[in-house]
């Protein structure tokens, strides 16, 4: 508790492991550490109480995501095993764009507005290749 008697920390243990909240004055959570049988993770809140970041680690793989105020998740950036990663998602959740940097190369896939794959570039050993495809996922150009 605070000076004025307000509860501004919890540490619980849960059934999934330990979790600490932190809140603000206002008694509004700002701030959540947990750890499951996944790993742990951060996430961090806005005034509105909405998440709006998100550090973890997970089998492995560690991941940053942001989200908007609505709290629909819009970027997330993560360290796989093969590489690194970006994913950038429009205001429903869908995938927009994604970027990645893989043993066999770097790739650059753009996605239409239903999420579906529109172009992918992709960097191989022997050189580059882009692919554009249509709303059923056919390759409709390539080059080289």
């Amino acid at each position: 508790m605070d000076g004025q008697g307000k509860v501004r920390a919890r540490l619980d243990m849960v059934a999934a492991g330990p979790f600490l909240a932190l809140f603000d004055a206002a008694g509004k959570p700002r701030a959540a550490l947990r750890l499951d049988a996944d790993g742990p993770a951060l996430t961090l809140f806005d005034t509105a109480g909405n998440p709006r970041a998100n550090l973890g680690v997970h089998a492995d793989e560690a991941r940053l995501g942001l989200y908007d105020a609505a709290g629909k998740p819009r970027t997330s950036l993560a360290m796989s095993a093969d590489g690194p990663g970006l994913s950038l998602f429009d205001a429903a959740g869908k995938s927009g764009a994604l970027l990645r940097v893989r043993p066999d190369g770097p790739r650059l896939a753009l996605y239409d507005a239903a999420g579906k794959s529109g172009a992918l570039l992709r960097v191989r050993p022997d050189g580059p290749v882009l692919d554009m495809t249509d709303a059923a996922g056919k390759t409709i150009w390539r080059a080289p």
